[in-house]
């Protein structure tokens, strides 16, 4: 196995790549809820606050965090992007991270398309390789992919990911991270997150 990836989703986590949250969170306003998929407009210091309480909390429990504005500091491209997109703080989405290097996942939702280019920018600073990228029409979230002991990958098939993702993201990990691939299919309204609570799994190999 080599040095990149979660070996278990119910492991020890050691290192992550966050965003924690800044002026992009402006951006969402009532007209754009629906593009960012909010149920409101966010109180930005209580936000942050959270954020914050969640990153002592990994750190106290020797979690190495990666920022992602530290590792793209330089770029002021990526830092630009950034400042306009709100859901950038859900970097879980944007990637998947298996033995070999990182897969970069194709986000369903209008007002999160384009923000995984910032992971794939990361992982470049980082020296992670890049397996492969789920393209449109296919579309995929990290948040609904799992893996389950060291050899096997659920994925979400739901309302943002579907069966084009799913056999993307299979063509390029299994027989090779992973010996066993597994879909998820979620009735329509769950989101990816919500994938590994419902156990009508069905083999995608």
């Amino acid at each position: 196995m080599g040095a990149f990836g979660v070996r278990n989703a119910y492991g020890t986590l050691e290192r992550v790549i966050v965003h924690r949250p800044g002026v992009e969170l402006e951006k969402v306003t009532p007209e754009t809820l629906r593009e960012f998929h909010f149920a409101r407009p966010v109180d930005r210091g209580n936000f942050v606050a959270d954020y914050d309480a969640m990153l002592a909390l990994f750190r106290s429990h020797g979690v190495e965090t990666l920022l992602l504005s530290d590792l793209l500091a330089d770029d002021d491209d990526a830092l630009g992007y950034i400042a306009h997109r709100p859901n950038m703080t859900y970097t879980r989405d944007l990637a998947a991270v298996f033995s070999r290097g990182a897969v970069i996942m194709s986000p369903h939702l209008k007002g999160r398309q384009g923000d995984q280019r910032m992971m794939a920018r990361a992982f470049a600073r980082l020296g992670v390789p890049v397996l492969g990228a789920i393209e449109p029409p296919g579309y995929l979230e990290g948040g609904g992919v799992t893996l389950v002991g060291d050899d096997t990958v659920v994925a979400s098939l739901c309302d943002r990911a579907n069966e084009e993702g799913t056999r993307a993201l299979r063509d390029l990990v299994l027989g090779k991270d992973v010996r066993y691939f597994f879909e998820v299919p979620c009735p329509s309204g769950t989101s990816t997150s919500t994938a590994s609570s419902w156990c009508s799994t069905r083999s995608c190999a």
